[in-house]
């Protein structure tokens, strides 16, 4: 999976962010994530880097195998004041009206 190569913040405060999907080989990368942006924002950004829906599934961004559910939590509270930060994207099937 590519850089994000259009990520216009250069703010030296960012965070190196990785997401890794285990259905891609290559994570999705981006060097330079504002600490503001939040989950919601991120997933929704990461779901069209792997060119993914959620049609037929739930996705959702975990951290140290726990799910990140709150959308508007941002990243510097993830990262609690590190500059790397790697997270999983996740897949539920949806069938039936409920989750598996």
């Amino acid at each position: 999976m590519n850089t994000n190569p259009q990520n216009s913040n250069n703010d030296k405060n960012g965070i190196n962010l990785e997401v890794f999907f285990p259905a891609v080989p290559r994570p999705y990368t981006d060097q330079h994530v504002s600490p503001s942006e939040t989950i919601g924002q991120l997933l929704q950004k990461v779901l069209r880097a792997f060119e993914l829906t959620n049609e037929g599934s739930e996705y959702s961004l975990r951290y140290e195998n726990t799910i990140l559910a709150n959308l508007s939590e941002t990243l510097a509270t993830i990262a609690q004041g590190r500059h790397n930060l790697k997270l999983t994207l996740a897949k539920q099937i949806i069938s039936g009206g409920g989750k598996t």
